[in-house]
C-alpha cells in the first residue's frame, strides 16, 4: 500500500496536497524541520523523464502510433507520475546529492 512520508524529526505525517508540487526541500508544519529527499529517491526521480521519452519513442517507431496519440499518452503518464509522486518521497535531515 502506498504511504505518505513522515517528518524525520517529529514523525508528522504529511498530507498528499502538501507534497504534490514539492521541489527541493519541504518544511514540516508541525516542528519546522527541513525535509530533504534521500539520495535514493532523487535517483529514481531523475529517471522518470528519460523513461517516458524512451517509451514514447518506442511506441512511435515500433507500433506506428501517431505522434498525437503518443504525446497524449506521454501527458497521461506524466500526470499519473505527478499524482503518485508524493507517495514515493522519503525524507532525511541532510541534503544528500543525487549520486
Amino acid at each position: 500500500m502506498l504511504n505518505l512520508p513522515t517528518c524525520w524529526s517529529c514523525q508528522y505525517s504529511f498530507k498528499w496536497i502538501q507534497l504534490l508540487f514539492m521541489t527541493g526541500t519541504k518544511q514540516c508544519p508541525s516542528c519546522g524541520a527541513k525535509q530533504y529527499n534521500t539520495s535514493r529517491k532523487k535517483r529514481k526521480i531523475v529517471w522518470i523523464g528519460p523513461a517516458l521519452a524512451t517509451l514514447m519513442l518506442v511506441l512511435l517507431n515500433i507500433f506506428h502510433i501517431s505522434l498525437m496519440n503518443v504525446l497524449l499518452l506521454g501527458l497521461l503518464l506524466l500526470l499519473i507520475a505527478l499524482v503518485i509522486s508524493p507517495f514515493t518521497y522519503e525524507f532525511t535531515d541532510k541534503n544528500e546529492g543525487v549520486f
